[in-house]
């Protein structure tokens, strides 16, 4: 007969091992419903479906009657209102609150461009050496569906730019365009591109991909004969939560003959693995900055790297280790957010997808396929306005 570990309910139930042995003691003094076996002369949880709802029923007994007086309260250090703002403050929040997750696109400023520029140059990531391989093999079809006119290369969430110089190197630039969330990254980019192009006409805006629409950029940018190549590569629209809404955004400002390009991973036993980025460095005070500004004591938290097959989704998180109240001040009003112990708190997602999935979503935002690349478990794709 299958049993539970009593780390298994532990985990599972976000409760401590310690808690679960009272469980057991008490079901055995009928203080609870638990059905329970002997084995190695120890008493275990058998695995089935009524002990299943007697542990739910039993943790959120126990957080019902769990008071605040139990949690650290804490704020963010004042750094946070300066970095973040408002908009991006309640965003933060809300993930908090409702997705127990701080998005990773907050992590490329305050140092963070520099950070992620490291671990691009080191990390030896298949997604990442497959974007270029996948952008080198796609010149041709490019070349023709821009029909040799100039081309102003706009360079969505751009990073470092070093995933666009072979279209630097191999087209007609009447411009290159960063966009990012972050200013430090977008002086990155800046430095690198003008250090291979230094004649390039070169601007840049600050920008949140998720939230933004892109109309009055691309249609500044664009003039008689020149049309926008729109670039959204590494892979990061698998980081995102919404894709339609991104590919809709893009979609409402491209104009008649502008091509977008972008790529994204794709589910199969290999890349569910592959934790190449998600790896690098320790997950201490600088890699997990934002956690530890808003008061969490994220040395002592256990690190986890995992694949959800539920969500399809890779995921790196910080296991709390302690019950946490967060009190944020937003313009004189008080937000508070509680997280448990034992709470998952993600750092880092990456979603796999498959070409069926990606179609239908391109087909929500109105776009249409022009041409597919694929390089083992990455597929690049360009779209355009449906006509």
């Amino acid at each position: 007969m299958n049993f539970f570990k009593n780390v298994e309910i532990a985990s599972k139930y976000n409760i401590s091992q310690a808690t679960v042995v009272k469980w057991i003691q008490d079901s055995n003094s009928n203080k609870n419903n638990l059905q329970l076996i002997t084995y190695n002369k120890k008493l275990r949880v058998i695995d089935n479906e009524h002990n299943h709802a007697e542990l739910t029923r039993l943790s959120l007994e126990g957080q019902k009657f769990r008071t605040t007086s139990s949690f650290i309260k804490t704020q963010p250090h004042p750094d946070f209102y300066k970095i973040f703002d408002i908009e991006e403050q309640i965003e933060i929040i809300n993930d908090l609150r409702y997705r127990k997750e701080v998005n990773l696109k907050f992590y490329y400023k305050n140092g963070g461009a520099q950070m992620w520029d490291e671990d691009y140059k080191t990390s030896g990531s298949e997604m990442l050496t497959a974007a270029q391989s996948m952008l080198n093999i796609s010149i041709d079809d490019l070349s023709y569906l821009t029909q040799n006119k100039r081309i102003n290369l706009i360079d969505m969430g751009c990073g470092n730019g070093h995933h666009a110089k072979i279209l630097i190197d191999q087209f007609q630039l009447s411009k290159y365009i960063a966009i990012d969330i972050s200013n430090e990254m977008l002086e990155l980019c800046k430095n690198n591109i003008l250090s291979w192009q230094p004649q390039l006409d070169f601007s840049k805006y600050v920008c949140d991909i998720e939230s933004s629409r892109f109309g009055k950029i691309f249609l500044d940018n664009h003039d008689k004969d020149i049309l926008n190549l729109v670039l959204f590569i590494g892979g990061t629209i698998c980081n995102t939560n919404d894709r339609v809404r991104i590919l809709k955004n893009f979609a409402s400002g491209l104009l008649a003959d502008d091509v977008l390009v972008f790529n994204y991973s794709l589910d199969s036993v290999k890349s569910r693995s592959e934790f190449n980025l998600a790896r690098i460095g320790e997950e201490g005070v600088a890699r997990a900055w934002i956690i530890t500004t808003l008061g969490i004591d994220v040395e002592n938290c256990e690190v986890e790297v995992a694949f959800d097959p539920v969500e399809k989704c890779k995921i790196k998180s910080l296991i709390l280790d302690k019950d946490y109240n967060i009190s944020f001040q937003l313009n004189g009003k008080v937000e508070e957010v509680n997280l448990k112990k034992g709470e998952k708190i993600t750092r880092w997602k990456h979603f796999l997808l498959t070409h069926d999935l990606v179609f239908n979503e391109i087909q929500q935002a109105n776009l249409e396929v022009q041409f597919m690349k694929v390089v083992g478990d990455h597929s690049l794709i360009a779209v355009k306005q449906k006509t």
